[in-house]
């Protein structure tokens, strides 16, 4: 449905004013919510989808079957795929071996996407799956150590941004007190994954959220 993606007009204004309640500057604001990145191409047009996959669907590559698991969290409807006889994982994007997968609020879908991800990893871990295949990287062993890597990595994050709100803090001070100075197509996703993390935060009734001058605040309870 076009009409609901980013790549629209009607949907990038309205990312602007998300950016702006975000506290970033104007042209930052903009660029944000541009196709300056030339990133509209890369998407368009786009995929026609027949079918989708539901929750314990089996699938066959060769000889092996593997379960379709839902592990939302990096994205809403990001899946992995597991086959219990080797104990195998295709992990997508959801379990990394090097790199922590983006885990962003966009302003819509999941209200939660960091609780979400903990979830999906929370319930790989109790599959205690020995061969994992990533999107990205190269195979690895051991799922659950890096399970508890990636948990870890994310309390560390949601501690440093709560000790930070003491005082009322905007979106863009949370992002820099994280992420610093990034270029624009970088801190698109640091302020999403900034914002999954106050959002958390917020839903785990651990601080209060307002708006003041057009810009939202956080701040620990």
């Amino acid at each position: 449905m076009r009409g609901t993606t980013y790549w629209e007009a009607a949907s990038l204004n309205l990312l602007k004013e998300n950016y702006n309640a975000c506290g970033m500057e104007e042209d930052v604001a903009v660029a944000l919510s541009s196709d300056e990145s030339g990133f509209m191409p890369q998407v368009k047009p786009y995929p026609t989808v027949n079918h989708h996959l539901e929750e314990g669907m089996k699938l066959h590559f060769g000889k092996y079957e593997y379960e379709v698991l839902f592990t939302p969290g990096h994205s809403d409807g990001l899946i992995s795929l597991y086959n219990k006889e080797n104990s195998v994982l295709f992990s997508t994007d959801h379990i990394l071996p090097k790199i922590s997968p983006n885990i962003s609020y966009w302003f819509k879908g999941f209200s939660n996407p960091l609780e979400e991800f903990f979830n999906s990893l929370k319930k790989i871990q109790k599959l205690d799956v020995e061969y994992v295949i990533p999107s990205h990287g190269k195979p690895f062993q051991n799922a659950n150590k890096r399970i508890v890597e990636l948990l870890d990595h994310h309390q560390d994050r949601l501690h440093v941004i709560h000790e930070n709100m003491k005082e009322p803090i905007s979106v863009k001070s949370a992002c820099q007190i994280l992420f610093g100075n990034l270029a624009i197509h970088e801190t698109r996703f640091a302020v999403g994954e900034t914002l999954a993390h106050l959002e958390y935060l917020l839903l785990n009734d651990q601080c209060r959220k307002f708006k003041r001058d057009g810009k939202w605040y956080y701040q620990s309870i």
